[in-house]
């Protein structure tokens, strides 16, 4: 399907409406809006799987508008847009998605920003250090709800579980690493296991260990 297809030139139009309306230019910061032609030919392009959400996104915003989205003055379009947000369920959720990661992957945006013209991987970039104690509810949580199993959880128990369902008794012929993939990480020794240590390694030391239990249980079923 060709570009010029994959909407009508009425949804086109709504399309660079909407799109205005949820990323204005901006002088301050000298960034085009989201309605910019550069832009809107890139979500075109690229909208992809998620064109028929787009299309029925701009069909439904239609209909609660009754007329071209450009016709109506400013206060009768922001009336449309929040019924639209509120009545618009997954697929405006989608066209707020596609709008938003053309948006931010134009050079310009990246630009204002301070971001580099690259792509992350694999230089990476650098973030700010947050707070680490905003953890500590999710910490408090986990070991209450784990408690000593969470401790006490190997990966041997965890293979046993999973030689004990249908799909690894013959049940289905796909093996059960889905099933031990699940069962890993329900019954990994805990962020609250390694409460000592600097809350940093503490994370880091969590991810080694899932990806360890997953590469054991993965050769067990070779």
């Amino acid at each position: 399907m060709s570009v010029e297809t994959i909407l009508t030139p009425a949804q086109r139009d709504d399309l660079q409406v909407v799109a205005a309306m949820i990323i204005p230019a901006s002088s301050e910061y000298n960034v085009p809006g989201a309605d910019d032609a550069a832009i809107r030919a890139d979500m075109l392009a690229t909208l992809g799987r998620d064109a028929a959400m787009v299309r029925e996104a701009l069909d439904h915003l239609a209909r609660l508008a009754g007329m071209p989205l450009a016709n109506l003055d400013a206060a009768r379009r922001d009336a449309v847009a929040a019924q639209f947000r509120a009545s618009g369920g997954p697929a405006a959720a989608t066209l707020v998605r596609v709008v938003l990661q053309c948006y931010y992957r134009d050079d310009r945006v990246l630009r204002s920003l301070g971001l580099e013209l690259r792509p992350p991987f694999p230089k990476g970039y650098e973030l700010e250090q947050g707070d680490w104690s905003l953890l500590d509810p999710v910490k408090a949580r986990f070991r209450r709800r784990c408690g000593e199993r969470a401790k006490g959880s190997d990966s041997r128990h965890i293979v046993d579980v999973a030689k004990s369902t249908p799909m690894a008794r013959g049940g289905y012929s796909q093996r059960p690493f889905g099933t031990i993939v699940i069962r890993c990480w329900s019954s990994i020794v805990g962020i609250g296991y390694y409460r000592d240590e600097d809350q940093h390694s503490c994370i880091d030391r969590v991810s080694r260990d899932i990806c360890d239990r997953l590469l054991w249980c993965r050769a067990v079923w070779r």
